[in-house]
């Protein structure tokens, strides 16, 4: 109830809040006792004026920054004046009831007006609570496919933060330390690296792409084919286990290896301990990401050679496809453009949905600040991108139809080769030869004819 509208009452103000509420033009509900008309209002009040005021009254917090601005929304601030050392200053009216003082009747009313007009708005905030659950728990059911992330991380390894072995000469081990941490427990590590072992071994036998070795194919749950994933293996020395990044003679730990969110803080660090870039790390911090999350939830994961992890995990069967669904890989922005052209249609983060200007490059910036060896890696804005590609006077429909036309080519399996494709030119090149001897003679002949003047007809 305004202030206007408490004005104009008047006396009418000594008739309770939530009976004056009841607008009900019957004469007959004149005749209806205090308590009924009460009842009668808060069923009103509770199932059909407050549910309807929740959708406007989100609007105008969205309007008015949670409240922040007193005016009209949509307009701007009006100061009304400055202050002689320049301040911007501005001039509001308060009007005060004080309750903790005799007041007459007129007051007590206005007391019962203000409780009742706090306990609907009370009522208000818990239903609009309400509402906006709904939604977020409405638009988390559909979980059969990979959705847009809703978060991002990225993963790296840095072998340039060793720890020797025994330094100093010292021996023993230091005494546990019980404050918690951000590095992985050596337990939980050690038991992921023999669970991606037994996969591998349990599944050694068995090939995702039974097919002859020089025909190209796609691997289970793999949008790229085989040939290009192979070259994407060869142009990165991470994607090889073996090989030595750091000697495990000489340092305890060879490395680490982060996790972090989409806005560059740690979430877990594990320790190294092996020659090389082992996926078992990776797995090791996915996992206890998995189990800080809610099931429903959709994963952003960029990676230096993402596609190779996803790779391995539906090969090898590291993950169900239950969690896999959750996942989104993509690649590190600084290392995409040492991927396949394929690949990096399918895996960089610039051409997926959903990945917006993450960069995956978080984890340089750790490194910098643990030890300033490595450069700071960051993308610039697009701006004079997108001003070029505005001024395009191209339909955006035609542009992502041609767009899926590429992918779809682009992607398709290399054509079959055959084994004897060198022989078969061999023998094409030897038969163009035997036709070209053949033309020459028969030019000698008609040439000694002509000189012989046995030609009838010249």
């Amino acid at each position: 109830m305004s202030r206007t509208e408490l004005e104009q009452e008047g006396d009418e103000a000594t008739i309770p809040f939530s009976d004056s509420l009841h607008f009900s033009n019957d004469p007959g509900s004149r005749r209806l006792t205090s308590s009924q008309k009460k009842a009668n209002q808060w069923h009103r009040w509770s199932e059909d004026v407050i549910p309807r005021m929740v959708v406007p009254y989100l609007s105008y917090i969205q309007e008015t920054l949670s409240l922040r601005h007193a005016n009209i929304p949509g307009e701007c601030h009006v100061n009304d004046g400055e202050c002689g050392t320049g301040c911007r200053t501005r001039s509001i009216k308060v009007a005060c009831v004080l309750f903790d003082v005799p007041q007459p009747n007129c007051l007590n009313s206005l007391r019962c007006c203000f409780s009742n007009a706090f306990h609907w708005y009370r009522v208000l905030t818990v239903l609009a609570r309400d509402h906006i659950s709904t939604l977020i728990t409405d638009a988390r059911k559909d979980s059969s496919r990979v959705d847009q992330p809703n978060v991002i991380v990225c993963i790296d390894a840095c072998f340039t933060q060793k720890c020797s072995t025994n330094p100093r000469s010292a021996t023993g081990s230091d005494p546990p330390n019980p404050t918690s941490s951000f590095f992985l427990p050596t337990d939980g590590v050690k038991a992921m690296e023999d669970f991606v072992q037994r996969c591998r071994r349990e599944r050694h036998q068995t090939r995702t792409c039974r097919v002859e070795p020089d025909k190209d194919c796609y691997e289970e749950g793999m949008r790229v084919p085989v040939s290009v994933l192979n070259g994407c293996g060869d142009s990165f020395i991470a994607a090889d286990e073996k090989r030595e990044k750091a000697s495990t003679r000489f340092f305890t730990d060879t490395g680490l290896m982060a996790l972090l969110c989409r806005h560059d803080r740690v979430l877990w660090i594990v320790n190294l301990t092996s020659v090389g870039e082992k996926q078992h790390y990776m797995l090791a911090l996915l996992d206890r990401l998995f189990k800080h999350i809610p099931a429903q939830m959709t994963i952003g994961f960029l990676y230096d050679i993402g596609c190779q992890l996803e790779r391995s995990c539906r090969k090898w069967k590291f993950m169900d496809n239950s969690i896999l669904s959750h996942i989104a890989f993509a690649v590190a922005v600084f290392h995409a453009y040492g991927h396949q052209w394929p690949c990096q249609i399918v895996y960089h983060p610039r051409k997926q949905e959903g990945f917006r200007l993450s960069d995956g490059e978080g984890c340089e910036q750790l490194w910098s600040f643990l030890k300033p060896l490595i450069p700071s890696l960051r993308v610039s804005g697009k701006n004079s991108t997108l001003d070029s590609l505005h001024d395009l006077d191209v339909d955006e429909h035609v542009l992502r139809v041609e767009w899926k036309a590429q992918v779809d080519h682009q992607t398709k399996p290399a054509p079959r080769q055959s084994r004897n494709k060198a022989a078969e030119v061999i023998t094409t090149i030897l038969a163009l030869e035997k036709t070209l001897e053949a033309q020459e003679a028969s030019i000698r002949d008609l040439e000694m004819q002509l000189h012989g003047g046995r030609v009838p007809d010249i």
